[in-house]
């Protein structure tokens, strides 16, 4: 079992090397550095000299911005599809997490797609780790805690299960967010700011009762209810600790074994100020075995 993290030239590596240090060191995982070549550049050995240069340097600051003592092994590959050579490297080591970093477009601390991560999100067979611009773990040595969001689902309800098992192998405290999105005092004709605020408590009961329900053998888990006029409130509000994870499952409508994004995970993943997980139907179902 291993912590793969993608480095790619041209980028900063250094929030996601970092994010995947931390989860190496919580779980006793040793840690790959892997970067891509990609072949793309034929008789062009300029073009070819200047990649491997900017990938040599991508490797060196991945491997600076990691706390002293770290050890990580670095594998260059070479393939027409970074997605693949990078899915190819997560079998022969096999990889337990793949730790991609965001686009260079996302506004510091966001998360946004760039075209190899979603790629890898709707053909990885394991949890992906999305990392946000810029984002620090700060002095954490280990994951302090694992969050699962929750949204009332049978999908959802099998990654708490799991996430509860995630966070128990790092000796990581444990959460459970559900989030509310609504509407501003006014903005809608005919609903009162008393009657949204009894039907998010409402839901925000119903929402503790689920979660109690999940596992009533065991202790139930600290829950919040977080709610918010938009997602990014929701989000920013929910008290994150330096180092912290937020596990979101993938959506039930996507293929089995695969990541999908659903419409609420894709808010989330948009707006989280600290790495995601996402994890695939097939990994769900293991967490929720071991549960």
């Amino acid at each position: 079992m291993s912590v793969v993290v993608a480095v790619a030239p041209g980028h900063d590596p250094g929030p996601s090397a970092q994010v995947g240090a931390l989860l190496a060191r919580s779980y006793g995982m040793p840690l790959y550095l892997v970067a891509v070549s990609a072949e793309q550049f034929g008789e062009d050995d300029a073009a070819a000299g200047g990649w491997a240069q900017d990938l040599t340097q991508a490797l060196a600051m991945a491997d600076a911005s990691m706390p002293r003592g770290t050890l990580a092994r670095v594998l260059v590959r070479s393939g027409d599809s970074v997605r693949q050579v990078l899915l190819d490297v997560c079998r022969e080591v096999e990889a337990e997490r793949l730790v991609v970093g965001s686009s260079d477009r996302a506004k510091p601390g966001r998360i946004e797609l760039g075209s190899v991560a979603m790629s890898l999100l709707y053909s990885s067979p394991l949890p992906v780790v999305l990392v946000p611009r810029e984002a620090s773990v700060g002095r954490a040595e280990r994951v302090p805690r694992v969050t699962a969001a929750y949204d009332g689902s049978a999908t959802a309800g099998q990654l708490l299960l799991g996430a509860r098992v995630v966070a128990e192998d790092s000796s990581a405290d444990f959460r459970v967010l559900s989030f509310g999105v609504t509407h501003p005092p006014g903005s809608v004709a005919g609903i009162s700011t008393r009657m949204q605020r009894d039907i998010m408590g409402e839901w925000s009961t119903d929402m503790a009762a689920r979660v109690r329900g999940l596992d009533p053998d065991a202790p139930p888990p600290a829950f919040t209810a977080v709610v918010g006029y938009s997602w990014a409130e929701v989000l920013e509000s929910a008290a994150w600790l330096p180092g912290e994870v937020l596990m979101v499952g993938s959506s039930s409508f996507g293929p089995l074994a695969r990541v999908s994004l659903g419409s609420q995970a894709g808010k989330i993943v948009k707006n989280s100020p600290v790495p995601v997980v996402l994890v695939p139907r097939k990994a769900q179902d293991a967490y929720a075995a071991q549960a």
